[in-house]
């Protein structure tokens, strides 16, 4: 009953959203602290006018959503978390649509995906987070309600707990990932657009795979890697 509760919220989240690209109803804010469970936001990169980049024999735009899809599912058969995803086929997506839709759903996980056509020997798994400036950002740790937040600040009072999160992910990969696959040992601090305005802890993933559907093999893996992270 409660999963079906979800997927009708859900549903009208994204049919409100692509009439309404900034409006968010009010319902989803009550009903997710209403539950009082955690939620983690899947972002599966590009969108209708978007493709993304070239894979074997499909677009970025389609695995990646299959990606996100898979790995909500798996989630939601094996915790009580909520997961969301930004975007439906075909919707287009705006600037900071996005970051919009998370921090007004108070989203404990932000996720943007990424796949890409790999040309090492091994499959890999990569993990990044925003950054603008390495000294300054981790500074920012405190800004009241009351406050006007900057953009370019958004990231930064989560900053410490993303950076944790992002080694606790590496590490459970490293367990449970079929040895044939590489995954970088550090996650990457880099200014990521994807990421810009989300307030919650925020990671982009990408994929390295020798052919479209290899996420296949580690969606399991992924989901359990984002459902253990505790604050």
């Amino acid at each position: 009953m409660l999963y079906n509760t979800l997927f009708l919220l859900e549903s009208a989240v994204m049919i409100t959203r692509s009439a309404f690209p900034w409006l968010l109803l009010s319902a989803t804010v009550s009903f997710t602290t209403l539950l009082n469970s955690r939620t983690i936001m899947l972002d599966p990169a590009g969108h209708a006018k978007q493709p993304g980049r070239q894979l074997h024999e499909s677009f970025e735009r389609a695995e990646t959503y299959k990606c996100a899809e898979l790995i909500k599912k798996i989630i939601e058969i094996k915790s009580n978390i909520n997961v969301l995803i930004t975007r439906a086929p075909g919707e287009e997506i705006i600037p900071l649509q996005n970051a919009s839709f998370a921090n007004r759903t108070h989203a404990d996980l932000f996720v943007n995906i990424h796949l890409y056509k790999e040309d090492a020997e091994q499959p890999s798994i990569n993990l990044a987070y925003l950054t603008y400036d390495t000294l300054l950002d981790p500074t920012y740790t405190t800004i009241k309600k009351t406050d006007f937040m900057p953009i370019n600040q958004a990231h930064c009072p989560a900053l410490a707990t993303t950076k944790r999160w992002c080694a606790t992910i590496i590490n459970t990969l490293k367990t449970s990932v079929p040895a044939r696959w590489h995954i970088n040992p550090q996650a990457l601090a880099l200014p990521l657009k994807e990421l810009q305005g989300v307030t919650a802890p925020a990671i982009t993933i990408e994929l390295g795979v020798h052919r479209d559907n290899e996420y296949q093999e580690i969606a399991e893996h992924l989901a359990l890697a984002f459902t253990s992270l505790n604050n």
